[in-house]
């Protein structure tokens, strides 16, 4: 979902806050109604840090981020530096960064796996991004604005572009990022998008100016309707894992098998012990339950025919995601994210 809110009746509130699928960055000095619509929706998943850049508020614009780290401008204090450390998870690396192009905010745009920078960013700059935020570096514009982090918003899920993006480029930064991509605005018609919003993989924050048309628009793009939050997809996992284990044990519990072939299967796997799901199992869970379980490699599918297939005929097969077959189905006109298969 999309929520609207303001920084002191100011609208552009991805210039005082930076969200990312493992913690969220907000200014110092804004209203409690601000700081309590970010923390009640992220404060039991993701830490929601009060923080300010170089003494300023202007911390969406000057720093950028994702899951695996933080880059922020060589004006940040030692103080405000330490802060960040202290606050965020340890995971998250973070870096500060010598560039002339100090508004890091504006310069680049990345999501977890991709990352657009302006065109005449540092070479070394360039190292540090890919190392840090752990992505591929492209150097683009954005209908013909060298301000990439402004023009764009990205997400795992899918990306907003300038309106007056072309088709054309839209297909081409698409196939690109390996991520949907639609043009559109903010804040009733604003073309600077990464200022007017910001977003993850189950949220987005947007101005209050923003009609229910781009809402519309961001959560389409963005698939934020039927996205969750890492915890409560955690929660549901272990919860199907422990229903499919008990399913199992009562079964084998009920006599021994009579399959040849479960037995040398048995047999071959049973370090591994892992529970497989037939199709009776899958009756009655939700659409986000059985993808879950794909993912998670207790079913397997043949891809070519989309039908379920016996594991023991085509070995230990586990189900996976594959970043690099999203490119494909840009090309066939889909973009769910395909399932591949690997013995």
């Amino acid at each position: 979902m999309a929520l609207r809110v303001q920084f002191e009746n100011n609208d552009d509130i991805g210039v005082f806050s930076k969200l990312t699928n493992t913690y969220c960055l907000v200014a110092i000095g804004g209203s409690e109604t601000f700081y309590s619509a970010y923390e009640a929706e992220l404060a039991e998943t993701i830490p929601v840090v009060h923080a300010n850049i170089g003494g300023c508020r202007i911390i969406g614009r000057l720093t950028v981020g994702n899951r695996n780290g933080l880059l922020v401008p060589h004006s940040t204090t030692d103080e405000e530096l330490q802060h960040l450390r202290n606050s965020l998870p340890d995971a998250v690396k973070i870096q500060r960064v010598e560039e002339r192009l100090s508004a890091l905010g504006n310069v680049i745009a990345c999501n977890d796996y991709v990352a657009l920078v302006h065109p005449d960013l540092d070479k070394e700059t360039e190292e540090i991004i890919a190392d840090v935020l752990n992505v591929e570096v492209f150097r683009q514009t954005i209908a013909d604005n060298t301000l990439v982090g402004s023009y764009t918003v990205l997400s795992n899920q899918g990306g907003m572009v300038h309106p007056k993006t072309s088709i054309q480029d839209q297909d081409e930064l698409s196939s690109l990022l390996q991520v949907p991509l639609v043009a559109g605005t903010v804040n009733r018609g604003s073309e600077v998008l990464a200022a007017g919003m910001v977003v993850n993989d189950w949220i987005s924050f947007v101005g209050m100016n923003t009609t229910a048309t781009e809402i519309s628009v961001i959560e389409s793009v963005f698939k934020l309707n039927q996205a969750q939050p890492a915890t409560v997809t955690t929660k549901l996992r272990a919860a199907l894992i422990e229903e499919i284990s008990r399913s199992r044990r009562a079964g084998s519990s009920s006599g021994p098998s009579t399959s040849r072939r479960a037995t040398r299967n048995n047999s071959a796997n049973a370090a591994a012990e892992r529970p497989k799901i037939n199709e009776a199992d899958l009756e009655g869970k939700s659409p986000e339950e059985v993808e879950m379980l794909k993912t998670m490699g207790f079913c397997t599918f043949d891809t070519t025919k989309n039908k379920k297939v016996e594991g023991n005929d085509v070995g230990e097969v586990h189900v996976i995601l594959k970043r690099k077959y999203r490119q494909y189905m840009n090309r066939k006109g889909g973009f769910n994210r395909p399932l591949d298969f690997v013995a």
